[in-house]
């Protein structure tokens, strides 16, 4: 039997005894019911608001709104332990923790709620920026980007401007906490991108395709263990309203950025769709200046130069969704993002090398044009099976990325006069055309079971199959661009396999108050490295294992002391793999090791 015939048989076995476990020890759906009346006149308050959240994660699992006599009802409540909020405006919040809905007593009569009047005056009408929702979860907090300016033009890297604790440089390049070993998921999928192409991936998606940032500085088991930081999960937009929907949006900026966007979206019956598309034209100007000093024998003593060039750049992205419900519990769901980029660059700086004195000796103008391509492709197919106790299930989806990336870069190096600055001679010339394809399979099943004391238990088992292909070429001209010749020694190609079969499990225990959480995720990695130039070939198999710890206790609904434990990997990617030399002018050259392991780290957060 193949590999993919024993996966395929693991995952129908889970699935059918997922679900008979369901139907064996199916919880009783029981209701919560009061009734809201004004403290000191007994008057009922009609209206009022009741929103009931887990007590372990505060999942909202239901809500409703008291009738004109204050009486309100919530339907289809599981057995479990909740927090009730009362609300409504004019009267201060109560809110009624540790509700516990029994098998044995399904219905919970929570009496009178007595609402305390609040003293409100109108005067005026003001129109104010409500800060962004915040949601703390025990491994997460949740950012909702509705209100926030940057929702209404711009980028994602915008957005992510906005979230506390999150950094973005010039260059769109992430951090979390002042460290930019973060990993970046979309829609809870780890990005396939990676370094600048996924800073430029963020800065050409509009930010009204985000609706919210979940930031997770010290995942369980359950997630990627990379990224020594934690996890940056960005959540788009996908749901629409009952029936027809659409919206288009434009903005501009006074550096020459321009945007736009448009949605359409239908909902009918089991059948949900959504698009969404976005265009946004980007160009800034760069600046700078280098001074370089050689503190060993035999180095340029000093280097001074002035940077100077601009960036500009077209991108097109669409994200589009389908829903299909096949009944109650079981749902399938197809997603597709594409993204393509046109980047171009410009660098125009002028270089002086000077001696021990500070002397000038040689001066030299180096302009580089950059011009590239850029296409992605990720579709996901998944399907999942809901049951009666909120958030647990059965799910697997099946996930297909499909990137190439084509950059091509023109190099002129001309001599200057040291004394007028003009041209001397003839410049040199070189090109640099690089060609990337990459592939990457993904399979993810999961599943959830909570259980009457407290506990839950989540496990799964993720594959992954990633290949890239690059192929680098370089040639120079030494008459001015008359005649261009290869350069073997410097051009080169590779191909990268890597294979990772990893299985975590997670138990949650609700106590009170308390929340304690530990789980391990096993990974089996393998990886190969081909450079066709010389034909040599580097591999490399690992076991790795992953722990996880979380305990926290909840002060209030809105306050939680919590103190986690992870261990996180950062796998080295393949230019810091690939021994063959890069560079990029004759004074910066890179060149990788390809017995280069992972950097693991031990993470703990109070």
């Amino acid at each position: 039997m193949s590999r993919s015939s024993v996966l395929f048989v693991l995952l129908a076995s889970a699935s059918l005894a997922f679900k008979a476990a369901a139907q064996e020890g199916a919880p009783i759906a029981g209701r919560i019911t009061g009734v809201v009346v004004s403290a000191g006149t007994d008057q009922p308050v009609g209206g009022a608001s009741v929103a009931v959240r887990s007590v372990g994660d505060s999942t909202l699992v239901g809500g409703g709104f008291a009738n004109a006599d204050g009486i309100f009802h919530i339907e289809g409540v599981v057995p479990g332990r909740y927090t009730v909020r009362v609300r409504v405006m004019g009267f201060t919040p109560v809110v009624k923790t540790d509700v516990s809905v029994t098998p044995s007593g399904t219905t919970v009569d929570l009496g009178r709620i007595e609402l305390t009047p609040v003293v409100t005056q109108l005067a005026s009408v003001a129109v104010t920026a409500d800060r962004a929702d915040v949601i703390v979860a025990p491994d997460r907090t949740s950012y909702t980007m509705k209100d926030m300016p940057a929702a209404s033009g711009g980028s994602a890297v915008d957005v992510l401007r906005n979230v506390p604790s999150v950094e973005v440089d010039g260059d769109n390049k992430l951090s979390l906490r002042g460290n930019e070993n973060v990993v970046v998921q979309i829609n809870s999928r780890l990005s396939p991108m990676r370094g600048e192409a996924l800073g430029n991936f963020l800065a050409q998606l509009p930010a009204n395709l985000v609706a919210r940032i979940e930031v997770v500085p010290n995942p369980s088991a359950k997630n990627d263990p990379e990224g020594m930081a934690g996890i940056l999960n960005i959540v788009l937009k996908e749901n629409t309203d009952l029936g027809t929907s659409g919206g288009f949006t434009a903005g501009g900026g006074t550096t020459g950025q321009a945007n736009a966007s448009a949605n359409l979206g239908y909902q009918s019956g089991p059948l949900t769709l959504f698009a969404n598309y976005g265009l946004i034209r980007d160009s800034r100007q760069v600046s700078g200046y280098i001074d370089r000093a050689g503190l060993q024998s035999g180095l340029l003593p000093y280097l001074e130069a002035d940077i100077g060039g601009a960036q500009k750049g077209i991108s097109h992205s669409l994200n589009a969704s389908a829903d299909y419900k096949l009944g109650v519990s079981d749902a399938l769901s197809s997603n597709l993002i594409v993204s393509d980029r046109s980047p171009t660059r410009t660098n125009d700086n002028l270089y002086d090398e000077l001696d021990a004195a500070r002397d000038v000796t040689a001066s030299y103008r180096r302009l580089k044009v950059m011009t590239g391509d850029e296409l992605t492709l990720d579709w996901a197919l998944g399907y999942k099976h809901v049951a009666a106790q909120p958030g647990d299930g059965v799910s697997t989806e099946l996930r297909i990325n499909r990137g190439h990336d084509t950059d091509h870069v023109l190099l002129t190096d001309q001599s200057l006069s040291t004394t007028s600055g003009a041209a001397e001679g003839l410049p040199a010339l070189e090109t640099n055309l690089t060609k990337e394809r990459a592939t990457q399979w993904t399979l993810q099943t999961d599943f959830t079971r909570s259980f009457t004391t407290g506990t839950r238990l989540e496990t799964g088992y993720k594959g992954t199959f990633r290949r890239i292909d690059n192929d680098f070429g370089v040639a120079t001209s030494a008459d001015g661009g008359n005649t261009y010749a290869s350069d073997p020694s410097r051009s080169n190609a590779f191909q990268y396999d890597e294979q990772v079969n990893a299985v975590y499990g997670v138990v949650s225990q609700s106590v009170g108050s308390f929340l304690l959480q530990g789980g391990l995720r096993a990974a089996l990695g393998k990886k190969a490295f081909d450079l066709a130039n010389t034909g040599e070939h580097f591999s490399m198999d690992y076991t790795s294992l992953f722990p996880s710890a979380i305990a926290s206790y909840a002060l209030s609904p809105t306050q939680q002391v919590k103190v986690s434990y992870s261990k996180r990997v950062t796998p080295p990617d393949t230019r810091q793999l690939n021994p063959f030399g890069w560079r990029e002018d004759a004074l910066n050259r890179f060149q990788g090791n390809p017995a280069l392991r992972p950097e693991y780290t031990h993470a703990f957060e109070l």
